[in-house]
């Protein structure tokens, strides 16, 4: 089995993920796959074909939604506990300026989008021996996290170690870049291979294709390995797992959830096949069409425009003029049918695409209609906090930085904010001694009264501020 085979659960969904991305980047990625989403009408040409396309036009509902659902986790700033000693690292985690909140909100992204990506948690392949912590620090020698995308983690195996079932094997496609000039780069593709070994000991191997001569001269392409066999160290010690977090729709497990959004995207081609029919139809009868009836033949070659500056006149007094116009109600079904396929876009996911309901809905029965959406993205919300929280972990570990990590995004996307008898009612319970000001504090982010952001330390120094310049309570 060559090292570029693929897992059969990846072959299965590779097409669905290539259908969310196409689906969500928008109009253009739609129509550059061409009949892949909108198939050639019965005879036609390619010249018409390309007009069909051109005329068609695609309604990004999945794009829309795959933002707002992103934004909704992020409505709110994740709530992230670390150690001291990781406070810079957590403005650079990739090694590459990416801060832990962009990160974050990458890993989201590709949940929400096709349901799986995956963090390696690496460290620079070099010798760190006799340096000192500062001197590593300046060279940027610490652990970072690399986010992989679904379609780059094309193999894994499980297995037992011990009583416990783990990932033994990870194969993940990547793309490098070789300096050829001071100006140029060629891309190469490499396949890179994390296991543990037959003495459960992390490591990496990296594969390249490349051109080799047989025994008779023949040339053949296989995929060589580049250099040596990589076993990582933590503390001088090597690893006895692999530091690859799986992110999926509900879990951190190795298994293939079909994206989140899949039914969604499907309407929403649904939607545009039925878009350039329509618009199809209308280039051929919306525009009213001339006609003459009995006119002799020279009269026939004098005809060469229309309009309102251009009067036609015959001879024959039998000869009749008119214009063809379509007012038959063939279109008005495709227009019903979009209509209703909006609709049906809406409800399984896309409701800022909803027209707003004139009577205004109280907010127990609609966060009961939405109560569905929300418990899945809740999850998928979770998944990630999982995911994150397992590789700042390891990080922290790497780094040699002790104490506890904690990364909860936001599951809270309906905003409730507090009435004033509530205020008041946990204002009376502090004054009183019935809750700390810790607990009153937390009330008041949940209630939306003050940003989820502030520390309670943060709020008494504003009451500090306010006290120093002369700000009197309200």
């Amino acid at each position: 089995m060559a090292v570029d085979s693929t897992h059969s659960d990846y072959d299965k969904t590779l097409e669905l993920w290539q259908t969310m991305r196409d689906t969500s980047a928008g109009e253009r990625a739609v129509k550059e796959a061409g009949e892949t989403y909108l198939p050639k009408l019965g005879g036609q040409e390619k010249g018409e074909y390309a007009q069909y396309k051109q005329r068609a036009s695609y309604y990004n509902a999945t794009g829309r939604t795959i933002d707002g659902l992103t934004g909704m986790i992020f409505r709110k700033p994740p709530e992230v506990d670390v150690p001291d000693g990781l406070s810079q690292i957590m403005e650079d985690v990739t090694l590459g300026g990416l801060s832990f909140s962009g990160f974050a909100e990458g890993a989201v992204d590709e949940a929400v989008t096709v349901g799986r990506a995956g963090i390696l948690v690496d460290f620079p392949r070099v010798e760190i021996g006799g340096l000192t912590q500062a001197e590593a620090e300046r060279m940027n020698l610490r652990p970072f996290l690399s986010l992989y995308k679904a379609e780059s983690i094309i193999n894994w195996r499980t297995g037992q170690l011990g009583n416990k079932t783990v990932v033994t094997q990870v194969r993940l496609r990547e793309n490098s870049f070789e300096d050829t000039d001071e100006f140029t780069s060629d891309e190469v593709e490499q396949i890179r291979v994390l296991d543990l070994d037959d003495n459960a000991r992390y490591r990496q191997r990296v594969y390249r294709k490349e051109e080799l001569e047989g025994q008779r001269g023949n040339k053949y392409t296989e995929w060589v390995q580049q250099g040596d066999d990589i076993y990582p160290t933590m503390g001088g010690n090597t690893l006895d797992y692999i530091p690859f977090i799986f992110i999926g729709p509900k879990d951190t497990t190795p298994n293939v959830s079909k994206p989140p959004l899949i039914d969604l995207a499907d309407k929403n081609l649904n939607h545009y096949r039925m878009d350039a029919d329509y618009r199809h139809g209308l280039h051929f009868v919306a525009l009213p069409t001339p006609y003459a009836i009995g006119l002799d033949e020279d009269e026939q070659k004098n005809i060469k425009a229309i309009g309102p500056t251009v009067f036609l006149a015959s001879s024959n007094e039998n000869a009749s003029f008119g214009m063809l116009e379509y007012t038959g109600a063939g279109l008005d079904s495709i227009e019903k049918a979009l209509a209703n396929c909006e609709n049906q876009m809406a409800s399984l996911g896309a409701r800022m695409l909803a027209p707003e309901k004139r009577a205004a809905e109280a907010a127990e029965t609609a966060a009961i209609h939405r109560q569905g959406e929300i418990s899945v993205l809740a999850s998928l919300a979770n998944a990630v906090s999982i995911a994150l929280t397992e590789a700042m972990t390891i990080v922290a570990e790497w780094a040699g930085v002790g104490g506890d990590v904690v990364v909860s995004l936001n599951t809270d996307y309906l905003p409730k904010e507090m009435d004033p008898q509530m205020i008041t009612a946990l204002t009376q319970a502090l004054q009183e001694g019935g809750i700390s000001h810790m607990t009153y504090i937390e009330a008041l982010k949940r209630g939306e009264v003050i940003r989820a952001d502030i520390t309670p330390e943060d709020e008494q120094q504003r009451i500090i501020d306010d006290e120093f310049a002369g700000v009197e309570p309200v």
